[in-house]
C-alpha cells in the first residue's frame, strides 16, 4: 500500500513544482488533466481487477501491479513533453488499482471481526508512501532533482513487486471464473452505490489535496520549497492520524467515527480556502489531512461488513466508483484555476466536504437503523 500512496502522491508532488511543469509544457490546466488521468487508470482497472483477483487471489495480483506502478514511475522519470506525462499517469493508475483492490480485499477476508481497525492499520501503508515523496522533495529541495526521486521510488516499487512474489500467505483460493455478470449482480446489492458516492466524494478530497496543496501554497506567495512543505505537513497529518486513531474505528463505532471526520473535513476546507497567512494554510492542511485519514478505510470496512460475498467485485465497484471522484474533481480544480485563480478552484472542496457531511449519516446507518427510518417515513 506505500506504493500505492506514491501513485497518488506524485502529480501533486512533481507537478505541482513550477519548473517541472515549465519542463514538460505543461500549464495548471493540463496539471489538472494529469491527476484526472491518474484515476482514468484507477477507475478502468479497478472494475477489472476485482474479478481478476476473485479468480487469482491476491498474491499475483498485488505483485504484478507493483511491477507495472515501478515502469510507471521509470516512464514519468524519462518523460520529456506532456503525452509522455499522460502515458506515464495511466500506467501508474492501473497498477495502483491493483495494489488497492487486493490488499483491501484481502485485509478484509483475514480480519472479518477487526475489519475496521486493519484496513485503517492498512490504509496507513498507503498515507506512508504518499508522504515519501513529497518530504523527500522538501528535504532536497535544490540538490536532488525530481527526476531522481522518482528513479529512487520506482526501485522500491520494483522490489515490492519481487518481494510480494516471494512470499507465503495464506489467501482466498481461486474459486470464480471472470464473470463480467458477477459485476451487474453486485452493482444491484442495496445501499452499494451510496457507499460508492461517499468514497467519490471523499476521493475527490484526497485527490484535489494531494494534487494541487502545493500548488496552492505557491500562489499564496510561498516559495517552493516551502509549499512543498504544505504538502508534507498535509501527509504526515493522513499518517498519524490513521495510526495513532485507527483503533476507534471499532471501539466508537464506525458510523460515528466517519461522520466526526466529515463535520472536521467540512471545517477544515473552509478554513483552507479563507486562509490568509502560512500558518493558516498549514493549519488547515494539517486538519484536513486528520479528518480525511479514517473517512475511506471506515466506509470501505462498512462494504466489506455488509457484503461479504464476492469480495473482490464488491471492492472492485466500489474503489472504482471512488475514482470518479478523482477523476472529475481536481481536473475541474485545474480548469477554475487557469480561468480565474487558484484560490477559487480550491472552493470545490467546500462544496465536496459539504456533500459527504450531508450524505455520510444516511448511507451509513446500519440494517436496523434503515428499517426504523422507512417505518418512521411510512406513518
Amino acid at each position: 500500500m506505500a506504493v500505492f500512496g506514491v501513485v497518488l502522491a506524485l502529480p501533486g508532488t512533481a507537478l505541482g513544482l513550477a519548473d517541472v511543469r515549465a519542463r514538460l509544457g505543461i500549464g495548471l490546466a493540463q496539471q489538472g488533466q494529469m491527476i484526472l488521468l491518474v484515476f482514468v487508470g484507477l477507475a478502468a482497472a479497478t472494475l477489472g481487477v476485482g474479478p481478476l483477483v476473485d479468480r487469482f487471489g491476491t498474491k499475483r495480483v498485488l505483485a504484478a501491479s507493483a511491477f507495472i506502478v515501478g515502469a510507471g514511475l521509470l516512464m514519468f522519470a524519462a518523460a520529456r513533453g506532456a503525452a509522455a506525462v499522460a502515458a506515464a499517469m495511466l500506467t501508474l493508475g492501473i497498477g495502483g488499482a491493483g495494489i488497492n483492490t487486493a490488499a483491501n480485499v484481502l485485509v478484509s477476508d483475514i480480519y472479518p471481526a477487526g475489519r475496521g481497525r486493519m484496513l485503517n492499520r492498512l490504509a496507513l501503508g498507503s498515507s506512508v508512501g504518499g508522504l515519501l515523496l513529497p518530504l523527500l522533495a522538501a528535504v532536497t529541495f535544490g540538490r536532488v532533482p525530481i527526476r531522481e526521486l522518482t528513479l529512487l521510488v520506482a526501485a522500491i516499487a520494483m522490489v515490492a513487486s519481487l518481494w510480494t512474489a516471494s512470499l507465503r500467505f495464506a489467501v482466498a483460493p481461486a474459486h470464480t471464473s471472470i464473470n463480467l455478470a458477477s459485476l451487474w449482480r453486485v452493482g444491484r446489492l442495496p445501499g452499494l452505490w451510496l457507499l460508492g458516492l461517499l468514497l467519490l466524494l471523499e476521493s475527490a478530497n484526497e485527490s484535489a489535496m494531494a494534487g494541487w496543496t502545493s500548488t496552492y501554497g505557491q500562489a499564496l506567495g510561498l516559495a517552493p520549497a516551502r509549499a512543498t512543505w504544505v504538502l508534507a505537513f498535509h501527509w504526515m497529518a493522513l499518517t498519524a492520524g490513521r495510526g495513532v486513531l485507527s483503533g476507534t474505528v471499532d471501539r466508537v463505532g464506525r458510523r460515528r467515527v466517519a461522520i466526526a471526520c466529515a463535520a472536521c473535513a467540512a471545517a477544515g476546507a473552509v478554513a483552507l480556502v479563507v486562509a490568509a497567512t502560512p500558518a493558516g494554510l498549514v493549519l488547515s492542511a494539517v486538519l484536513l489531512g486528520v479528518a480525511f485519514s479514517l473517512i475511506f478505510p471506515t466506509v470501505l470496512a462498512i462494504g466489506g461488513q455488509r457484503y461479504p460475498e464476492n469480495a473482490g467485485t464488491v471492492f472492485g465497484c466500489l474503489l472504482a466508483s471512488a475514482q470518479v471522484g478523482g477523476i472529475v474533481f481536481p481536473a475541474l480544480i485545474g480548469a477554475i484555476a487557469e480561468a480565474t485563480t487558484v484560490r477559487t478552484g480550491m472552493g470545490v472542496l467546500v462544496a465536496t466536504t459539504a456533500a459527504l457531511l450531508l450524505l455520510i449519516g444516511p448511507a451509513t446507518r446500519g440494517p436496523r437503523e434503515m428499517k426504523k427510518a422507512e417505518g418512521t417515513k411510512a406513518e
